[in-house]
């Protein structure tokens, strides 16, 4: 009688050599990070070479529970994304995060298209993963014991980390080998530069304490004995200090005209933080702890706006985008501004443009001047929108700027996007004022905060930490003889 013997079979783990089991670890450990490996890359953010916040996910699958180990998965590809969008669009406050996505169906296509196919790429990856940790192909040791030389490599760059931890780690471009993005975005909201001072305030309430150093609107206007009848305040989207000064004065020179308006005086101011702190630098002479606050803290504060409606001005403000974005429907009325204009209560035809949801400056530019001189005495504000990240050219009117060849910038570069936008912008905004009629006229513009390109070496071209402003006045004398001379930029 023939015995049966019982099915042999391989040791967990021992159906591979050793070696190929190694190897294979630590494919799988690169797998979840191939795509954001070149995410970063291309943005010119940091991330860590090996994103730790996947291995409870592995441990998971290890454990044979695999629907829970694709759900650790993919919140730790959510949060990868969102640390990458915190870099790419300078946020500062987990409220714009929120803010981001319920804004997320106005997004350009492309970027959906390419959010959809990322998650689609990564959701293989984690399949590829899943199958082998379920087979046991990996063991628990050896997926460790290939971590050991991430861990080895990256006490270097954990040591620097431990140094600088007050840094702005938006602007931190140290390599960091094994990290979590778990961990980035707690220190970048808790405990960075601006994020730590967030953390100590209340959540329930929004500090504000005064700008200490020379806004572009004191520059300008501040500190006059007599204030001009008509007012203009432009805060224009990412414009910076170029190093190469002949682009700015460039751009000055598109503002000035030799017979109609004068360049009274140029310059740069230190900035902080984003658009926001931006406008609430010029506007109030403040900076809040919150981006998002009610409209009753801000009706508190003493700013421009309110001083003016005071003294006679009508106030008004523009902005291209929602006026649900960072709240400014409720707080722009809050600080004194008569009427305010957003893209869905804009009360004339303009276009869309494509970088960012909203209508198209140049379009806005002549209505804009119009509202300016139909009072007696006006204060008005424009939030530009057009350049802002990622400068495209395809919100550029009459092609790039023929400057752009003048500065070595490839005429389908980012860099000359960005500097086209903003002149094409001033452009129409000079010829608006220059048909207006307008006398006793000022006007300040100030870029909001350096512009972020996705590139490091583009970003590197700017000064850091200050923005141009420029303040123009109308030439009264001479303004009406340039009515029938301006040609039409219809």
């Amino acid at each position: 009688m023939r015995h049966s013997t019982p099915l042999q079979t391989a040791p967990v783990g021992h159906s591979i050599g050793v070696a190929q089991q190694w190897l294979l670890a630590f494919m799988l450990l690169a797998l979840p990070n191939i795509t954001f490996w070149w995410t970063a890359h291309y943005f010119g953010y940091q991330r860590p070479w090996f994103n730790i916040d996947y291995g409870l996910a592995y441990v998971l699958w290890l454990l044979g529970w695999r629907w829970l180990g694709f759900f650790a998965a993919l919140l730790a590809l959510a949060i990868d994304v969102l640390a990458g969008a915190s870099q790419v669009y300078l946020l500062f406050d987990p409220g714009q995060l929120v803010q981001l996505l319920a804004f997320a169906r106005q997004a350009r296509p492309g970027f959906v298209v390419f959010f959809v196919a990322l998650l689609l790429l990564n959701g293989c990856f984690y399949g590829v993963v899943a199958f082998f940790l379920a087979r046991r192909k990996v063991t628990a040791k050896v997926l460790l014991s290939a971590l050991a030389p991430l861990v080895l490599a990256n006490i270097g760059p954990m040591l620097a980390e431990l140094e600088y931890q007050q840094a702005n780690l938006q602007l931190d471009r140290r390599t960091v080998i094994l990290g979590s993005q778990i961990d980035y975005l707690h220190r970048m909201f808790f405990r960075s530069d601006i994020g730590h001072h967030l953390a100590e305030l209340s959540n329930d309430e929004t500090s504000f304490s005064p700008w200490t150093d020379q806004t572009a609107v004191e520059n300008g206007w501040g500190k006059s004995d007599t204030m001009p009848r008509h007012l203009l305040l432009v805060v224009v989207e990412s414009w910076g200090v170029p190093r190469n000064t002949d682009e700015l004065e460039k751009q000055l020179l598109t503002l000035a005209r030799p017979d109609a308006i004068e360049l009274v005086s140029s310059g740069a101011v230190p900035f902080s933080g984003g658009t926001v702190a931006g406008e609430l630098r010029e506007l109030c002479k403040i900076t809040s702890s919150k981006i998002y606050f009610k409209s009753n803290h801000a009706g508190e504060l003493n700013c421009w706006p309110r001083r003016l409606k005071e003294m006679g001005y009508a106030t008004t403000a523009f902005h291209a985008a929602s006026g649900a974005m960072y709240q400014r429907n409720e707080w722009y009325a809050a600080i004194g501004f008569d009427r305010t204009y957003f893209m869905e209560n804009y009360p004339r035809d303009a276009g869309r443009c494509y970088s960012f949801p909203g209508l198209c400056d140049t379009d806005m530019a002549p209505f804009i001047v119009e509202t300016l001189a139909a009072s007696k005495k006006s204060f008005v504000y424009w939030m530009t929108l057009n350049s802002h990240l990622p400068y495209d050219a395809k919100d550029l009117r009459d092609g790039p700027s023929a400057d752009c060849a003048a500065f070595g910038m490839p005429a389908d570069s980012p860099r000359c996007a960005h500097y086209s936008l903003i002149s094409q912008t001033f452009s129409r905004l000079i010829d608006a004022l220059l048909k207006s009629g307008l006398h006793d006229t000022e006007i300040v513009l100030v870029g909001d905060h350096q512009p972020p390109f996705m590139q490091e070496g583009d970003r590197a071209a700017f000064v850091e930490h200050v923005v141009p402003f420029a303040h123009i006045r109308l030439k009264d004398a001479i303004v009406s003889r340039f009515l029938h001379t301006v040609p039409s930029t219809k």
